[in-house]
């Protein structure tokens, strides 16, 4: 049972099996969230069974279109705050505790709906800092204050899928039942920039540090580190 009102959602397909067991092993080491951000992996027909402790929640979308599958399974969600990645997100640094616990804050007190924390590129590989506003709203941390932005919507991928917190409800209304992840992150960004949607970025180190380590089913250049002498070779 989901108990938080922050969800780590994973999402994966059937084809992302063979990244399931390395994902896990850098979720274990680096993951710091239980007990304030449940975690669900989101499956399509075959059913996550790595899990150990009980400490990861599995759900499958059954064989359908991506986009109604995130959104039926999204629908079944109690919590208020998604944080959405996908399988080949492999986790590399512990969590920033207080800072997660500080941006999860600031969603709820100013009711964001996306608020971006992927790290200075807020996960536009054009982005141009020139364009982010501050919002007057800053993050408290032990021994610094660091700003939030407005994110400025003339930039592409207003819809990304790295590190962010989303506000549930409005993740839903992002999606189109039929549509892909490319279709969600390129014809979801036109939609938001024609609606205007006031979103956040937060351009300091990430709190949950991750690496993407594939690219259309291959092994990145530089994540080789991440697998096995086999898996490398499979991917080439």
């Amino acid at each position: 049972m989901l108990t938080a009102d922050t969800c780590l959602l994973v999402h994966s397909g059937d084809r992302g099996q063979w990244l399931w067991p390395n994902w896990y092993l850098n979720y274990k080491q680096f993951w710091r969230g239980s007990g304030f951000i449940d975690t669900v992996f989101l499956g399509e027909n075959d059913f996550f069974t790595l899990d150990d402790d009980g400490s990861i929640h599995t759900m499958m979308t059954g064989p359908v279109p991506w986009g109604q599958g995130l959104y039926e399974a999204l629908d079944k969600i109690p919590c208020r705050w998604i944080i959405y990645h996908h399988e080949d997100y492999f986790l590399d640094g512990d969590m920033d505790l207080h800072k997660m616990v500080g941006l999860l804050g600031l969603c709820e007190a100013h009711d964001f709906k996306l608020l971006k924390m992927c790290g200075k590129w807020a996960g536009d590989p054009h982005y141009k800092r020139a364009r982010m506003q501050e919002s007057g709203i800053v993050l408290a941390l032990p021994d610094s204050s660091e700003p939030i932005y407005i994110y400025d919507n003339r930039q592409q991928y207003t819809v990304s899928h790295q590190s962010s917190i989303w506000d549930r409800k409005f993740l839903m209304s992002t999606l189109i039942p039929g549509c892909t992840p490319w279709d969600h992150e390129f014809g979801g960004s036109q939609r938001l920039q024609i609606l205007g949607t006031r979103l956040h970025a937060y351009l300091g180190e990430m709190p949950i540090p991750y690496t993407e380590t594939v690219r259309q089913g291959s092994i990145r250049p530089g994540c080789y580190r991440f697998f096995s002498k086999s898996e490398i070779e499979r991917s080439l």
